[in-house]
């Protein structure tokens, strides 16, 4: 559960075991940033995204690496386990506006205790230009 973003209350009850330990200072960068070191001209990049809430920060930081980005995975929420999480439908829209469709979904988190499932997997592909 470790994240850029601090951890709801709501999650503290849904997931009990999830507890702060310490807190980190940690230099960030975006995708954008790094994408060139990373990726060579012409590759066929697939990105996971993981990132405990942070996901459309994160790309919102890869405006210039979009076009060579094929697909996508991240873990998305059903509602917010962090403080100022972006849930799963903006991440879809997001998703969608930058011309990627949804190919997959995988269950993931499930809460015994709220009796709901809380975080899901999803796979993105970019939508050819011809359609």
């Amino acid at each position: 559960m470790s994240s850029i973003l601090p951890v709801r209350g709501a999650t503290l009850m849904a997931l009990p075991k999830s507890f702060t330990v310490a807190t980190e200072t940690v230099r960030q960068t975006s995708l954008d940033e790094v994408f060139p070191e990373f990726a060579d001209d012409g590759a066929r990049v697939f990105v996971n995204i993981d990132a405990q809430g942070y996901e459309r920060d994160v790309l919102d930081g890869a405006i210039s690496a979009l076009p060579r980005i094929h697909g996508f995975q991240l873990e998305l929420s059903l509602f917010a386990l962090y403080d100022g999480e972006t849930t799963y439908l903006d991440i879809l829209s997001q998703l969608s506006k930058a011309g990627f469709e949804a190919y997959l979904f995988m269950p993931g988190y499930f809460s015994k205790r709220l009796g709901r499932q809380l975080q899901f997997e999803a796979v993105f592909f970019g939508v050819p230009a011809d359609g």
